[in-house]
């Protein structure tokens, strides 16, 4: 048998004892996987098909671990890179690096053993900005922008910096086509018409359009979180670049998938499923008020 085959060998018998372990262990229906495909009553409210590696991974829990647990051992890389999706084509562990990680800390496989540590990678991409904190940020109503009437919520991500101005801020937002006022855009936010993203951008950016362009009032709320909840968060982040879902003004917004990521920082944290057939931006503050969240408020 020559060494390849070998290693092949080998490289199938751990895959094999990894799926079994899986499997006995049901990690297809652990709170947080579903957590990381955005489950919600047995459905991911994710509609980007490129979050996921199976075609039926918006519905099948199982068959999405299956995938993602063969492609982190094995270090496949499928897909093309294209504008919107840069990481496909990159190793799966790359792509998804929480899964990679809470796969590996369920299963007991050490990360210096994978082809690709994908969390790793990112952690170098982040030691720039070095997480450690997170705010809640509401700012208040803009009648001009429908989407934005009853107000809007963001996170500040505390760094190195000691200024908030000089953090980073995770942002989800509908895109809309700038091609000045469409006077039916309100409609086409009620009917999931638009995409809605997650973008990272400097906090300044946002504390300038919202008060010095539209005069809206900022409330920040600091959140009781540790640093590592912080980075459990970055790594999701990372893995939702470019992942769009259909934006719906009432219910999934940006208030509901703002609390859906932070229900990633922190195992067994529940936000989103408080969700009804109403979500308003007030409603995440109250939420994670609720959760004991909140360490301090302060008022830009």
């Amino acid at each position: 048998m020559s060494l390849s085959a070998i290693v092949a060998e080998e490289e199938d018998a751990q895959l094999s004892v990894a799926l079994a372990r899986a499997a006995e262990l049901r990690l297809h229906r652990d709170p947080y996987w579903l957590t990381l495909l955005h489950y919600r009553d047995g459905r991911s409210t994710i509609d980007d098909p490129t979050f996921f590696l199976t075609r039926d991974g918006d519905r099948d829990a199982a068959g999405e671990l299956v995938a993602t647990l063969t492609g982190v051992l094995r270090g496949d890389a499928p897909g093309t890179p294209e504008p919107q999706h840069p990481m496909l084509g990159k190793a799966i562990a790359a792509r998804f690096p929480a899964r990679t990680e809470w796969l590996c800390a369920q299963l007991g496989i050490p990360r210096a053993g994978l082809p690709v540590d994908g969390p790793a990678q990112v952690d170098a991409q982040l030691a720039d900005i070095q997480p450690r904190g997170l705010v809640l940020v509401f700012a208040s109503g803009y009648l001009s922008s429908p989407a934005s009437m009853f107000g809007h919520t963001l996170l500040l991500v505390r760094g190195r910096a000691d200024s908030p101005l000089l953090a980073q801020g995770v942002n989800y937002a509908a895109q809309v086509p700038a091609t000045g006022s469409d006077p039916f855009s309100a409609i086409k936010g009620l009917f999931g018409v638009y995409h809605g993203l997650f973008s990272v951008l400097p906090y300044h950016r946002k504390v300038q359009e919202y008060t010095d362009l539209n005069q809206r009032d900022l409330w920040e709320y600091e959140l009781a979180m540790t640093p590592e909840d912080v980075r459990r968060l970055m790594l999701h982040a990372w893995e939702l670049q470019g992942i769009w879902s259909s934006y719906w003004f009432f219910d999934e917004n940006c208030s509901f998938n703002l609390a859906a990521l932070l229900e990633s920082a922190r195992p067994g944290l529940k936000l989103s499923q408080r969700a009804g057939a109403w979500v308003l931006p007030a409603d995440t503050v109250r939420w994670v008020r609720d959760a004991g969240l909140i360490s301090s408020v302060s008022y830009r």
